[in-house]
């Protein structure tokens, strides 16, 4: 019984992904809702699968825990406590919201932790190499289809006027969803963790993923996914003998940029080009635009200055940024367009030391898990890396990581290397064992994915 619990929370977790993308990120109120009270459902099937077991059996990698001390400083930051004229008082400058945000990202620890220590086996990497394989495709081919026969309407049916690309209100969050998902099957190609006969399809998966990056015309998006790109280039080095391994990484990268750049041409160039031109215009345009990013972006800073140990309060950014902004007010401003400055705006040096000790574990965690000496542990830990690497650089830039579709998969991804890396970690204590004990080199052998 404990195993087909298990086996039902895992599907339910990567349930929850794939709805929080389809439900427009998961941004409306419903959406939201509707996440939470399936992931409060996850956990009561944990509990009784604990008690059905005897004992507890939770995998809690060091880098969850500056999360977790995220959510405690913003719980503190929504406590009210009355003053000697019965005024209520708070660190946050919108207690409430605050407290919302808190709830949410238990919900978002709670999926963590799960995922943590559900994907924790090679028969559950395997699966999940596939599934994110065949997901980010299917949903790169639904935007484009979408795209192509745009009726003003998502899925054709609801009108808007937002300028979304595939289930997204916000191309720049479709954008980043996507470029956490593109680097995979380029990362299984270059650890040749794909049969012979299954490469064309994962260069398929990989092109048709990068072609929507370009389609939805974000421009961070394109920067991050060549960033992401380059990371899973760079960042594996097979064996000093493996001149074939060397060769087949830059084929395999190679042949998908080609092929997202052919992609791209046979869809049409020109939204691109346009793109492209006004990108140069308001790099050269020196007016003050009080919605561009620069200008976002200094205002922003004013705001951190009066507000630098404590913040304004996590999610009280849109209440606390107008009498810091120089804009007319005619539109709502409720993220920076940089989760970095968002962080230290929120919770101030605070959240700015958890963040940096985060990103300082997840490098540790990153070198741990791309050592494994199975081809396609390798691949899944080198693919995260890069998805999880083009989200931190298209944050400088967006908050793609206060969407709750996106930041679910973020943190999914971290779950599966911090997993990857304590497999390797076994398997390196048991080689070296039998390296020891029998004095010869051992030779790693490594599974294939099926897709």
């Amino acid at each position: 019984m404990s195993h087909r619990l298990e086996r039902t929370i895992a599907a339910g977790l990567l349930i929850a992904i794939v709805f929080t993308a389809l439900a427009f990120g998961g941004v409306e109120p419903w959406a939201l809702a509707i996440f939470e009270l399936l992931i409060a459902l996850l956990a009561l099937l944990w509990v009784v699968r604990t008690v059905t077991e005897g004992r507890i059996n939770l995998a809690l990698p060091r880098v969850i825990f500056p999360f977790g001390g995220l959510i405690i400083w913003a719980t503190i930051q929504g406590l009210v406590f009355h003053n000697a004229s019965a005024s209520p008082v708070s660190i946050s400058l919108d207690a409430e919201a605050t407290r919302n945000a808190a709830g949410t990202m238990v919900f978002i620890l709670v999926f963590w932790i799960l995922a943590a220590t559900l994907f924790s086996t090679t028969q559950r990497i395997e699966m999940l190499a596939r599934f994110l394989v065949i997901y980010g495709a299917s949903l790169a081919m639904f935007a484009l289809i979408q795209s192509m026969t745009w009726n003003g309407a998502f899925y054709w049916i609801r009108q808007t006027s937002a300028h979304g690309f595939g289930p997204f209100a916000n191309r720049d969050h479709f954008a980043g969803y996507m470029e956490m998902l593109a680097p995979i099957p380029v990362a299984l190609l270059i650890t040749g963790a794909v049969p012979k006969d299954l490469r064309l399809l994962a260069g398929f998966a990989g092109a048709i993923m990068g072609v929507s990056i370009v389609a939805s015309l974000s421009r961070g998006g394109i920067l991050s996914f060549v960033m992401g790109m380059l990371f899973t280039v760079l960042a594996y080095s097979p064996r000093p003998d493996a001149k074939s391994r060397r060769t087949l990484k830059l084929a395999a990268a190679g042949s998908i940029l080609a092929a997202v750049v052919v992609g791209t041409l046979w869809i049409g160039a020109a939204p691109i080009v346009n793109r492209a031109a006004q990108t140069l215009q308001e790099a050269s345009d020196a007016a003050p635009d009080y919605y561009s990013r620069k200008w976002l972006w200094r205002d922003t800073w004013a705001l951190i200055r009066h507000h630098p140990i404590t913040g304004t309060g996590a999610g009280a950014f849109d209440a606390a940024f107008p009498a810091y902004s120089h804009a007319s007010g005619q539109y709502i401003v409720a993220q920076s367009h940089n989760d970095y400055l968002q962080l230290l705006a929120d919770c101030g040096v605070i959240g700015g030391a958890l963040g940096i000790l985060f990103l300082v574990l997840l490098y540790r965690v990153m070198r741990r898990a791309l050592k494994s000496p199975d081809r396609l542990q390798a691949g899944v830990a080198l693919g995260c890396g890069g998805g999880i690497f083009a989200l931190l650089v298209h944050s400088l830039f967006d908050f793609n990581l206060q969407i709750p579709s996106n930041i679910l998969l973020f943190v999914f991804l971290v779950a599966v290397v911090c997993s990857i890396a304590r497999i390797a970690t076994q398997t390196g204590a048991k080689q070296m064992s039998y390296d020891l004990a029998y004095a010869q080199p051992s030779v790693s052998g490594g599974r294939r994915v099926s897709l």
